[in-house]
């Protein structure tokens, strides 16, 4: 890697008015300057354009118009465009902290592909800390620490040929994309590093897409689908990945069908291949579902989920 490589910043656009302009003035308060900045406007029908316009003065920023709708292939069409060899890609209502990429850099050695730092979930004025993470574990098995844990948007340094090489974000996902895409870069054997602290600040804007955990779930469900028989038989995949996979099974039957026979066939095959796996529930339940069966456990936490709600 050059000790000092060209970072393109991509950072996907749609009105974002309220935000935008702290978004991109984060990056240029860096005290690493060798980047680009491409603002891929998906269509804004504010005053998005307007804002970013101000810094068009600035010969390292670009805004141009995504030829197809969503945030996904806005970051890909930014990331077809990009001219460095290491990629930051930044939601246009988050920021990224002033040492983010001289730090996150420091450990980008010829042997990495992407760098990852510890983060923060705050609220939407960005002063209150709603969730905090620590991902040091990804250098010991970074699929296991992509399927359990978040790895954030605005998180990581990218290799761009390790981006390219899975095909950038997948178009058709509107949530849960960040975790179909960290997973696949696992999968492909991409090799990450940690770095600690905090180095970049997510807000969590009230009804945002991801803001439905449930059809999040879902998608989750579908995306471990596509990629069962990859996980599976990955020399990383261990019995916390086969506990988690099987226990967000069982919970998204729980909460996502109101009943047995709403369940598709296809989520109740895939949750008996990871439940046979490991399934890690308490002696009582094992004891249930034996005896009355799983449909039988399924409607009594469905009745207790609803008893406790109301």
């Amino acid at each position: 890697m050059d000790s000092s490589p060209l970072i393109s910043v991509i950072i996907p656009c749609y009105n974002a008015e309220k935000y935008v302009c702290e978004s991109i003035q984060s990056v240029l308060n860096q005290s690493y300057q060798n980047f680009e900045i491409i603002c891929v406007d998906d269509g804004s029908t504010d005053n998005t354009r307007v804002e970013i316009e101000k810094f068009l003065g600035d010969e390292r920023i670009k805004l141009v118009d995504s030829p197809s709708k969503g945030g996904n292939p806005a970051r890909n069409y930014g990331l077809k465009l990009a001219k460095g060899d290491v990629i930051q890609f930044l939601d246009a209502d988050d920021i990224l902290l002033p040492h983010k990429f001289e730090l996150q850099l420091s450990v980008f050695t010829d042997d990495v592909d992407l760098v990852v730092s510890d983060f923060e979930i705050m609220d939407e004025d960005l002063k209150t800390t709603q969730f905090k993470s620590n991902l040091c574990s990804i250098e010991q098995n970074f699929l296991e620490t992509a399927i359990t844990k978040i790895i954030i948007t605005n998180n990581p340094l990218y290799r761009k040929e390790i981006v390219q090489k899975i095909g950038g974000y997948e178009p058709n996902l509107k949530k849960a994309q960040d975790w179909d895409f960290h997973i696949r870069l696992a999968l492909s054997g991409a090799r990450p590093a940690f770095v600690e602290g905090i180095t970049f600040k997510n807000r969590n804007v009230k009804d945002s897409v991801s803001d439905d955990w449930v059809d999040v779930s879902i998608i989750q469900c579908k995306i471990l689908l596509d990629n069962q028989t990859e996980i599976a038989s990955h020399k990383a995949c261990n019995t916390p990945i086969n506990g988690f996979i099987s226990q967000m099974h069982y919970n998204c039957m729980v909460h996502a069908y109101p009943d047995n026979q709403s369940i598709p066939e296809v989520m109740f095959d895939s949750f008996s291949f990871w439940k046979s796996r490991s399934f890690p529930i308490t002696r009582l339940k094992k004891g249930i579902i034996a005896i009355c069966g799983l449909h039988f456990m399924l409607k009594m936490d469905r009745k207790r989920l609803k008893k406790s709600s109301s």
